[in-house]
């Protein structure tokens, strides 16, 4: 049996799940401009903050009430936010099962698990 949600983070307040699948805004702020997307994509789905971590980081802390135990969080980063948000992950008591690049050989998804 499985049931979807489809639902902003801030939405979430309560439950046990076993999945939680996230594709956050990402980028930084000040490096929006530079973008050829932002005029195709919403800002709201591209803009990930000041330094780009704040809705990744905001993913974290939820995740990690609302996992179960050995639940898996996947995320998509920035190229350039692997070790941020492995950090992170880490102080949330995750654990990093993989890195997975995109077709530019960019790191793209962690995949990981809550441990406790």
């Amino acid at each position: 049996r499985i049931k979807f949600f489809k639902s902003d983070v801030d939405n979430f307040v309560t439950g046990k799940y076993d999945l939680i699948l996230s594709n956050p805004p990402y980028i930084d702020k000040h490096q929006l401009k530079y973008l050829d997307v932002s005029e195709y994509e919403p800002l709201s789905a591209l803009d990930g903050g000041i330094n780009g971590t704040e809705v990744l980081t905001k993913v974290i802390v939820k995740s990690s009430q609302l996992l179960k135990v050995n639940g898996k969080l996947i995320i998509e980063i920035g190229s350039n936010q692997k070790y941020k948000v492995i950090n992170k992950l880490k102080k949330y008591k995750f654990y990093i099962n993989k890195i997975i690049k995109d077709f530019s050989k960019k790191d793209r998804c962690i995949v990981s698990t809550k441990l406790a």
